[in-house]
């Protein structure tokens, strides 16, 4: 068989599965998101399809904004079966990487960059956080929480506060937090 004959039986099995109703992978622009598992897109001109199931992979959810783009599979070629493998939105890329980096990112500039030698970055665009070989066990953090101390003023659970300048304040890490009181 010669290339054009193959096109043809092509051609022509595919334009018989669609006037079967059968639907092919193809890209979208979402149109809203109606909860964290569904949203609604634009596949064909004039053709808004609901109820578009977003998969994601266990452990990680994320809601896209209405304009991204997303991947859209119809399982066994049914219309009515619509799910979405992926999404991307243009307006908000990520930052540049280097080949095998990884960045969980947001609209609002927040990321958590995985890089080159155990380096995380984390931070917006302008200012990181930068942890190189560190682990931080609950445990340590509790002690150091409990233990902290400076300008007479002691940070901990049931301590009484005080020092000579006096004054209040706070220390916040993540969900643990302890507030200083004057006494």
């Amino acid at each position: 068989m010669t290339s054009p004959e193959l096109e043809q039986i092509f051609n022509y099995i595919y334009h018989r599965l669609l006037q079967k109703g059968f639907r092919f992978p193809q890209r979208s622009t979402i149109s809203e998101i109606n909860n964290a598992y569904a949203l609604a897109g634009k596949c064909l001109p004039d053709e808004i399809i609901s109820r578009i199931e977003m998969f994601m992979q266990y452990g990680f959810q994320s809601r896209p904004l209405a304009d991204a783009q997303a991947i859209l599979n119809f399982l066994g070629g049914n219309a009515n079966n619509p799910i979405a493998l992926a999404t991307f939105d243009r307006n908000f890329p990520p930052p540049e990487l280097e080949i095998g980096e990884v960045v969980l990112y947001d609209k609002f500039g927040n990321r958590l960059h995985l890089s080159e030698n155990l380096r995380i970055n984390i931070g917006d665009m302008d200012e990181n956080l930068t942890a190189e070989n560190a682990v931080i066990r609950k445990s340590d953090l509790d002690k150091a929480i409990k233990e902290h101390r400076h300008g007479g003023i002691a940070l901990g659970i049931n301590n009484t506060l005080g020092g000579d300048n006096g004054g209040s304040g706070s220390f916040v890490t993540g969900q643990y937090s302890t507030t200083v009181r004057a006494k």
